[in-house]
């Protein structure tokens, strides 16, 4: 302790802790030792090493002492912890700090709260709106970074009409709004471009030089809506404005076309870039390939991989897996093929195809009437060979909120969900259900069922990548795995016994029900189709009902619902698509009582889940009035 003879140098000591919150307070303990008291700048430094090491709960026991101890804390040092909780993103023990500085007698000055507000910045937007509103009521002067800390936390939520109500407020205060602030804002409306644009308007209206950050985050919200035209003209007036495109902003508008379906724009605006020496990244590239890729342009999608300096065989892995789908949704199965096994062959572990990816071939060959089983086995062999598992043992075990166990299988598992919990909801109650048994939490979802559908999920009881989980989901991509759904519907009767498959291209987007999703029959669709057979009819006085059985051959949003629907037999209770409403049945009468496919030993697996106890008493009362 002799070398440290000073408070001065005792602090640099303790700043140069860093994370090492245990060696700040050693020293703070020594300090007195070596006849150096601690001052507030120790403190300050101490408390700002227990909040980098995650020793919070210790930063605040600092916080509070300082005052017993004769030293006490200042606004400096509260704002010091307050920045340095929001830099670790514990914004819990940022309003912590906060909060605590009137009880350690140090007043709450704008810096403080304004730092407050950024540790929300991380999406805790209803955080940063109540600092900002207890800044009015605490009569503390809100200035143009108080609101734009708010705006970027609403902004990484996307929460647009919050960010334009914090917006309106700091030009109602008088505040001299920059483009930095609009910026934030428009990044808010990544799925609102009406909103975005009339942003950019205001901005132009306020005489703001315009910046390419609010111009490429416009560019961004119509590229997410698939809106290439605007995209483009925004993309091409950016230097009329002496605002020029980044690599970003190019990127965005490759994507835009992307999602329009317009892969030699996507092409096009490759060259452009070239042209004006902004070299492409990897996302540009990958939007254009995936573009090819949608159009069934494989042959453009490879040449374009494979000549560009941005892509490499293990550092854009989605892109070349973009070119192989592209293949096999082609039917180029054998262009495909060669692909995948260089891919596997060349790629390091981990950058190896996907289930989805050889599920993808498989159907590919298929449909080109190849024997497939072979390759299958290949598959199978190789992937379960790399872990050894036994199935779970399971007595229709309750997981809580209804869910429950039906089945398993080596790597498998399949509960029955019940309706009103989501598919992602389910996932969480597996992986609690699992922690509590000492398991791995490590799990994948296979597939997904409506939030209002009840009936088998399967689910994968390995990480995603791994061997078990990639040959659980190449029979999905492969349309290997058979699932059987009951329905009730109405319309014009169909005979008991009649048997059918509808066959319709659907596209899904938003509702006029908020943000709910909805599918439409579409010709520039995807591919869908659906076998059912009629098990019985229902006539009543006013009303034709029928008990199906559907199998959905392809796995698209709201498939079953939308098929039926498009046929003139919405399902009971199907608000979203027109469905008879009765009140005898409580919720949407669609369950999934069956889904069958092969465990990773080779070996058949079946899971069912009877119908649900509302459902049972809605057909029973159902086979009661049609008794008469």
């Amino acid at each position: 302790m002799e070398a440290l003879a000073t408070t001065r140098e005792f602090n640099y000591q303790i700043r140069a802790c860093g994370s090492k919150w245990s060696e700040a307070l050693w020293l703070l303990q020594v300090m007195p030792e070596a006849n150096c008291d601690p001052n507030v700048v120790s403190y300050t430094w101490a408390l700002q090493c227990c909040l980098r090491g995650g020793a919070p709960d210790v930063a605040q026991e600092i916080l509070c002492d300082m005052a017993k101890l004769e030293v006490p804390p200042d606004a400096k040092s509260c704002t010091a912890a307050i920045r340095t909780c929001a830099d670790g993103a514990l914004w819990e023990h940022a309003l912590s700090f906060l909060s605590l500085m009137p009880a350690v007698q140090v007043p709450v000055n704008v810096v403080a709260y304004n730092s407050a507000i950024y540790a929300c910045g991380r999406g805790r937007w209803e955080a940063a709106l109540e600092v900002l509103s207890s800044m009015s009521r605490q009569q503390i002067p809100r200035d143009i970074i108080s609101y734009s800390s708010a705006i970027k936390a609403c902004s990484t939520a996307r929460k647009w009409e919050q960010a334009l109500q914090v917006l309106e407020h700091a030009d109602g205060a008088g505040l001299a709004l920059d483009a930095k602030i609009f910026s934030s804002a428009v990044d808010s409306c990544l799925n609102q471009w009406p909103a975005a644009l009339e942003l950019l308007r205001c901005l132009r209206q306020k005489r703001l030089p315009p910046d390419v950050y609010s111009q490429t985050a416009a560019l961004a919200a119509l590229a997410a809506a698939g809106e290439w035209r605007r995209s483009l003209a925004l993309l091409f007036a950016m230097p009329k404005a002496k605002v020029f495109p980044t690599v970003v902003t190019y990127g965005a508008a490759i994507s835009a076309c992307d999602k329009g379906s317009q892969w030699q724009l996507g092409l096009s605006l490759l060259q452009l870039m070239n042209r004006r020496q902004v070299p492409p990244d990897r996302v540009c590239v990958s939007s254009a390939v995936a573009a090819c890729g949608r159009a069934l342009r494989w042959d453009h999608a490879l040449a374009l991989v494979s000549s560009s300096p941005a892509m490499q065989l293990v550092s854009d892995f989605v892109s070349w897996s973009s070119v192989v789908a592209a293949c096999a949704s082609a039917f180029s199965w054998s262009e495909a093929l060669s692909l995948a096994l260089t891919l596997r062959d060349e790629a390091p572990e981990g950058f190896a195809p996907n289930g989805i990816l050889w599920g993808g071939i498989l159907g590919a060959m298929a449909r080109a009437r190849q024997d497939t089983s072979e390759l299958a086995e290949h598959l199978r062999s190789d992937w379960g060979a790399r872990t050894a598992l036994q199935a779970e043992v399971v007595d229709q075990e309750e997981l809580g909120e209804g869910l429950r166990c039906v089945a398993a299988a080596p790597g498998l598992l399949a509960v029955a969900k019940p309706a009103g919990i989501t598919s992602e909801a389910v996932m969480q109650l597996v992986s609690r259900w699992r922690a509590k048994q000492g398991l791995s939490t490590q799990i994948m979802r296979l597939s997904r069922l409506d939030a209002q559908t009840s009936g088998v999920l399967p689910v994968a009881l390995a990480p995603c990548g791994s061997g078990v989980t990639s040959w659980y989901q190449l029979q999905f991509a492969a349309r290997k795995v058979r699932k059987k759904y009951l329905l009730l519907c109405s319309g014009k009767p169909l005979p008991d016994g009649v048997q059918g498959t509808i066959v319709a291209p659907l596209v899904s987007g938003p509702s006029t029900e908020q943000s709910a999703m909805k599918s439409v029959w579409s010709s520039a669709g995807k591919e869908a189709r659906t076998v059912y057979k009629v098990l019985r009819t229902f006539t009543l006085p006013l009303q034709t009902l029928m008990l199906v059985q559907a199998e959905p051959q392809t796995g698209r949003t709201h498939q079953i619902r939308a098929h039926f629907a498009g046929i003139g037999r919405p399902i009971l209770c199907d608000r979203t698509y027109g469905g008879f409403d009765p009140s005898w049945c409580p919720r949407l009468f669609l369950h999934c009582r069956q889904v069958a496919l092969q465990d990773v030993a080779g070996r058949p697996f079946a899971a069912e889940a009877p119908l649900s106890a509302e459902l049972q008493e809605a057909l029973g009362h159902l086979q009661d009035l049609a008794a008469g």
